[in-house]
């Protein structure tokens, strides 16, 4: 068969690299330019697989992206980590488009669902492959994963297991169209409204809120994501990793620095939250330069 996939996050890997090496299948693939890609977070090229022809654009909608597809007389368009919504031109090219979310569809259309799932808390989420169609994440089902999130899961650690699953549904889904036995479902109705897309700005610390819902909202814009951000004395900060403490609330401020502790050989602060201490124990500056090792005192304050 000829398939082309259209790949542009690390969660597509696994499937780029199995359909050009291991499927059996002529395979091509589309990717964004080098430069869009390094700035997106978790960004990954499929020109990193030695050998697979990759098109390069702007726009899957576009004319010239367009033509070269349909130049392909394609059986199978896979479409894996990549925001733009296809077209009705694009669905078109072959018979089978279809592509992968990473959310238990219905639940959690729309953007950033991984870095949502973590930031509610939740403790069971999933990925979903489906037929593409002109509704938001809302085309037949093909086939589902799910799996537990914990409280120390990461963004990173999350798409981990959505780059195998990704990999194991769309193994799954080819068997069966080689079979001539794909079957689908559509979709339950669901009331909840979509995610919105996350950006940089996003990430700006509450110290008002719970320890708790810090750390998650840390661990959901980790690396290779922005970071999640405070100020200290007029200066912006990236935090990329806390750790909960058991300290209770005492009266203090909130975002101040209640103690200093030491941590595989760093000064790492004790930040009051609302309920409890925050240890903040991986701390750099919005270009990931290392800090000073006196950089925290007892009594700073973060807004």
């Amino acid at each position: 068969m000829q398939i082309a996939i259209a790949a542009a996050h690390v969660e597509a890997r696994a499937t780029v690299q199995w359909l050009f090496e291991n499927s059996g299948h002529d395979v091509h693939a589309m990717t964004l330019s080098e430069a869009a890609l390094a700035c997106r977070s978790g960004g990954w090229d499929p020109a990193n697989v030695p050998g697979l022809p990759v098109h390069r654009t702007q726009d899957i909608n576009s004319d010239q992206s367009l033509q070269w597809l349909q130049s392909l007389r394609l059986d199978a368009l896979v479409v894996l980590g990549w925001s733009q919504i296809l077209g009705a031109t694009a669905l078109s090219v072959a018979p089978w488009a279809v592509g992968a979310h990473a959310s238990p569809l219905p639940r959690g259309r729309g953007g950033s669902p991984v870095n949502w799932a973590i930031i509610n808390r939740e403790t069971r989420w999933g990925n979903t492959l489906m037929r593409l169609s002109s509704r938001l994440d809302g085309g037949d089902v093909i086939g589902q994963s799910l799996f537990p999130l914990g409280d120390q899961d990461t963004v990173a650690s999350v798409y981990e297991r959505v780059e195998s699953s990704n990999l194991e549904l769309v193994q799954c889904w080819l068997a069966d169209l080689e079979a001539g036995r794909v079957d689908t479902r559509p979709q339950e109705p669901s009331a909840e409204p979509p995610f919105r897309r996350r950006c940089p700005d996003d990430g700006k610390i509450d110290w008002n809120c719970e320890a708790g819902q810090i750390d998650a909202l840390i661990r959901a814009t980790t690396r290779p994501y922005p970071g999640a951000w405070s100020t200290l004395r007029g200066t912006r900060l990236s935090v990329w990793s806390s750790q909960v403490c058991s300290m209770e609330a005492d009266g203090g401020v909130v975002g101040q620095v209640a103690a200093i502790e030491s941590r595989s050989g760093s000064r790492c602060p004790l930040v009051r939250c609302a309920d409890r201490g925050l240890l903040l124990t991986d701390v750099t500056t919005v270009d990931g330069s290392e800090l000073p090792a006196n950089c925290f005192t007892k009594g700073d304050q973060l807004v």
